[in-house]
């Protein structure tokens, strides 16, 4: 711990200064001041800012805003010939960025994630309402063989 609170010292360039913000607490070390940059200057904005990968077992992410909604009478599920038109015409699944957008602004995995699940409860409401239809066509045929048999 005291090697970690050194490093981060000698990082900062000012050991009694950085012992001000930084607190060893049991196994950890605890930074509450302000924003935090690893690689890269901190950016106003965000606590920590990273320039390079980062390695985690686990992020948890809390989100609000669940796409439940899909699934309730309110929500207007858009048709496959609306979404064909939108991918023709703007090259991309609507309410979901596109590359430039990506590229400029990045995602946030949080809302990434509540738009990716909102488009998988999407497909799964389409996929029911066409299994509805493939059942309605299977009896209609079962009827019209039947029929065809009779004669």
């Amino acid at each position: 711990m005291k090697k970690l609170l050194i490093t981060l010292c000698m990082c900062t360039g000012a050991l009694m200064s950085a012992q001000q913000y930084w607190t060893p607490n049991g196994n950890t070390i605890e930074y509450t001041t302000d924003n935090v940059g690893i690689g890269t200057s901190a950016q106003a904005g965000y606590r920590l800012a990273v320039d390079g990968t980062l390695r985690s077992r686990e992020v948890h992410v809390n989100q609000t805003n669940w796409p439940d909604y899909v699934f309730t009478d309110e929500h207007a599920l858009p048709t496959l010939e609306e979404i064909t038109f939108h991918i023709r015409q703007k090259g991309h699944l609507p309410n979901i960025p596109s590359a430039a957008e990506v590229a400029e602004n990045g995602i946030a995995l949080a809302e990434m994630n509540r738009l990716l699940l909102e488009k998988v409860e999407e497909l799964t409401l389409y996929i029911l309402e066409h299994d509805q239809r493939r059942k309605e066509l299977q009896q209609r045929i079962e009827v019209l063989k039947a029929s065809q048999d009779k004669k």
